[in-house]
């Protein structure tokens, strides 16, 4: 084989190992999501001769008959809780004390905060402050209280969080397993906070039984909170149905009467459904109620843009409408509702086709379009779209990015197949120079590498 042919395919091996590395550490290839299993006993570690629990009163593992305090102040916390999709916020505090005559000086304690959405542990907090030091060496040192607020995090996902202290060195460095030691850690399970209903059709006539599906990731958070629907007929102007929800998947009845579709002036003809967790909407989804379907007129949403839109973006929904070729009857109004939970509403001419709006916020955006005839005969038609957060510039998983030390070992394999297989550079000073240079490289990756 060439020396040119071996160098093409040492490049092209080099080539193809820096596309994997950036894609594994940048987050290109797809991992699968999975269950996290979580630990909520709180486990005390000895680092640096200091031994560390939770504050807050819990079960706790034990060791030696002692009993440990936990670190998080609950079990379980529910994700996407509130009405801007916000979670729970999660409180924690810790302490710790002398394990021997000899601990190191503390300079500092640091609460480090990971959350696993089934890819695996990632710190998403750190947060620090200054250590108590030797004076309770034969005391307890308790840390400050802190916190940590959940956001939009999938339902059973795992929260951890651990207490580290850092020992007084020369350079002042936070590196785990050196100068930081782990002094406790706990565990806690996130519910997910997000359920839909959704009715099994968009048009009921009168006299027809509507069928609402209901699905909440929980029936209970085990503090008694769960959720609740409620159906309420425009037409009526009053709540049809209202009550809580038993199982995670159901299906709600209603049988729609001659009062939900009326003919009046400002007509309004719909069964509005809302999903609440006893304290935010959580959902919403609306179906058209009419005194013959066959009398309806039509309308399709048949665009939106941007189809992937991110949070602070100016959004347009499109539609048509025609009217019901039997009655004739005009489009009198079109009803545009619009939101992550709780759903705002806007009334158009009958003559509009667009409408927009600003994403406020992030999550999946649910837009109803409902046409109303000059008979009051409503049709409708939906769709949901995904809101993305905007771009984190340079943050993580943010395009090919890999480790340091991953870089610097590949600039050293690089510089290394260059100083062997091309055979123009003379030895010497250029090939040693070239080796040393590869072996430097190599050195420095060790001695960052996490260990």
């Amino acid at each position: 084989m060439s020396d040119r042919r071996k160098t093409v395919l040492a490049i092209s091996g080099l080539f193809v190992a820096v596309v994997l590395l950036g894609a594994y550490f940048g987050g290109l290839l797809p991992l699968q999501i999975v269950s996290v299993p979580v630990d909520t006993e709180t486990k005390s570690h000895i680092g640096g001769g200091w031994r560390g629990e939770g504050y807050f009163a819990g079960g706790g593992s034990t060791d030696s008959g002692i009993n440990y305090r936990e670190l998080l102040q609950d079990d379980e916390y529910v994700a996407s809780w509130a009405s801007d999709f916000l979670g729970q916020l999660v409180t924690y505090e810790g302490k710790y004390t002398g394990n021997d005559l000899l601990p190191c000086v503390g300079e500092a304690w640091r609460y480090k905060v990971e959350v696993n959405t089934g890819t695996g542990w990632g710190v998403v907090a750190d947060q620090n402050g200054p250590s108590g030091n030797i004076a309770f060496l034969f005391g307890w040192y308790v840390a400050p209280a802190a916190t940590f607020q959940l956001k939009n995090e999938p339902h059973g996902s795992g929260l951890r969080v651990s207490m580290w202290v850092k020992c007084h060195d020369l350079f002042a460095e936070w590196e785990e397993g050196k100068d930081v030691r782990l002094l406790a850690v706990d565990e806690a399970r996130i519910l997910g906070g997000i359920g839909t209903v959704q009715w099994s059709k968009q048009i009921y006539e009168v006299g027809e039984t509507a069928s609402l599906n209901v699905r909440v990731p929980y029936v209970t958070d085990g503090e008694g909170h769960g959720w609740k629907v409620t159906i309420f007929s425009t037409a009526q102007n009053r709540i049809v149905f209202e009550d809580f929800v038993r199982a995670e998947v159901s299906s709600i009845p209603y049988v729609t009467t001659t009062a939900d579709f009326s003919s009046a002036s400002g007509c309004r003809n719909e069964l509005q459904a809302i999903l609440t967790n006893e304290i935010f909407d959580k959902s919403f989804d609306a179906a058209a109620v009419v005194d013959a379907s066959a009398l309806s007129p039509s309308v399709t949403i048949t665009g939106v843009n941007p189809s992937q839109p991110k949070q602070g973006e100016t959004f347009t929904v499109t539609w048509t409408t025609t009217p019901n070729p039997q009655t004739g009857s005009k489009i009198e109004k079109i009803v545009v509702r619009y939101g992550w939970n709780d759903p705002r509403e806007v009334v158009l001419p009958g003559t509009a086709t667009t409408y927009s709006f600003v994403m406020g916020q992030a999550g999946t955006l649910h837009v109803e379009v409902i046409a109303y005839d000059g008979g009051c005969r409503p049709a409708l038609d939906e769709v949901y779209v995904s809101v993305n957060e905007p771009p984190n510039e340079g943050g993580p998983g943010g395009g090919f990015a890999f480790p340091i030390w991953a870089g610097l070992i590949l600039a050293a394999v690089a510089i290394s197949v260059v100083a062997v297989l091309v055979r123009q550079i003379p030895i010497f000073p250029w090939k040693l120079l070239l080796i040393m240079v590869s072996a430097i490289l190599a050195l420095v990756a060790i001695l960052i590498y996490p260990r």
